[in-house]
């Protein structure tokens, strides 16, 4: 694995996930004009989109499905390119699981939950017990990393809802001679099998992405978004996920207290320092033209940093393919801001040590609230997004590392 990730301690990604059925969308992206505002925002590593929820890849793909609105352009390419010569690293972004073209034009491939849906709002969804398709996402894989990239980040490598389709009912069966279980309790053993196999699913997928890479391209990083660790059971994440990972990384918008300890619980799994702690620059994820300020933003990245971690900041594109100058002006100010204190952290590259452990697993993030309830009565769009408000047991790790912060006794987190 090479080394790029020493010394980066400030790391941005554009979101891309734009759909090509508006002729107008991405037909302004400029990568001169991308690679210009990444340099002033003063950060030292950049994620540049090779494919995205919609399944469309911004590079000539020979396996999938390039978006139409670039007619053959190499975007993804092209931005590598010059982000090089300026001196700036860069991680190529894939998304599974989410692939809108994929899963439209292949139904056998798709998730199916428990009401029969196929999709979680504008998004078709792709099973990952599907050979076919991992299959297809190697072949993809392999495409991406023939540009001059420092790795790879694999995004949303967690089920979004129970999958009943063939493949992962014919897959319980075959492992466990039995039927998926109809309801939900955790004082039920066959319950607990059925998640913990959910849970191995997910993670030996994912591994066999990693594995794919490191196959062909050993000195990649390869990292999967771990965001959903603290969301809880259902979107099937475990610690085991952070094995399959070079360093842990993953997207948080549940603020300060949540970051406090996702920034302790990622010190914990992290293989290679430092780890990476994603946040939106905008207000909510989900409106992009609002911008959090100056100061939320200096300790948004202040707070990472002083837990050992890469300060990351997530942007999103226009429809249109341009950026908003403001946004990288206020990002230069807070890279000027935090330069010293990233500097002292670049050299000393800490690690959290603390006389005070908090104990968190995964296996204890269950949700009571549906215990004894068909599998029907779950919702069928959860969120990755989410900042464990249904779960009790997230709720008394976040409740209890407000309770440590507010005292000032340090602590760290202790996994399983």
């Amino acid at each position: 694995m090479g080394n790029w990730t020493e010394n980066s301690y400030a790391r941005i990604l554009v979101d891309m996930h734009i759909t090509e059925e508006d002729r107008s969308f991405m037909r302004k992206f400029d990568p001169l004009e991308y690679v210009r505002l990444i340099k002033r925002a003063g950060v030292d590593t950049a994620m540049v989109y090779a494919s995205c929820h919609n399944g469309n890849c911004y590079y000539p793909t020979k396996t999938g499905h390039m978006h139409k609105n670039l007619d053959g352009r190499d975007i993804f390419g092209e931005t590598v390119s010059l982000l090089r010569q300026e001196g700036v690293g860069v991680i190529g972004y894939y998304s599974i699981v989410y692939h809108n073209h994929t899963a439209k034009t292949h139904p056998r491939w798709r998730i199916t939950d428990v009401r029969g849906g196929q999709r979680d709002g504008r998004y078709w969804l792709c099973c990952p017990n599907n050979s076919e398709y991992r299959r297809y996402v190697k072949a993809q894989l392999s495409e991406i990393i023939e540009y001059d990239i420092d790795g790879v980040f694999i995004d949303m490598t967690f089920w979004p809802g129970i999958c009943v389709c063939e493949h992962c009912r014919d897959r319980y069966r075959v492992e466990t001679g039995a039927e998926f279980p109809e309801i939900i309790d955790w004082s039920d053993g066959g319950w607990v099998k059925f998640q913990r196999a959910r849970e191995r699913w997910i993670t030996e997928c994912g591994g066999e992405f990693s594995a794919h890479i490191k196959r062909r391209k050993p000195d990649l990083t390869v990292v999967h978004n771990l965001g959903a660790l603290l969301v809880g059971w259902y979107l099937a994440q475990n610690s085991a996920m952070s094995d399959i990972s070079d360093y842990a990384s993953g997207d948080f918008y549940g603020g300060i207290v949540q970051q406090r300890l996702g920034t302790k619980v990622f010190s914990a799994l992290t293989e290679t320092m430092p780890y990476e702690f994603m946040t939106s620059r905008c207000v909510t994820l989900r409106d992009h033209t609002s911008m959090k300020s100056e100061a939320e933003m200096v300790c948004s990245a202040g707070t990472t940093l002083a837990n050992g971690g890469a300060y990351f900041f997530i942007d999103a594109i226009n429809p249109d393919g341009t950026l908003y100058e403001s946004t990288y002006d206020r990002l230069q100010k807070v890279s000027s801001n935090l330069k010293p204190f990233k500097e002292k952290i670049q050299s000393l590259r800490p690690r959290i040590i603390a006389d005070t452990g908090l104990y968190f697993s995964t296996a204890a993030l269950i949700n009571d609230r549906y215990n004894q309830k068909s599998i029907t009565a779950l919702p069928t769009s959860p969120s990755n997004m989410n900042i464990g408000s249904s779960i009790r047991t997230v709720n008394e790790l976040l409740g209890t590392a407000v309770i440590l912060n507010r005292a000032h006794i340090p602590y760290r987190v202790i996994t399983e």
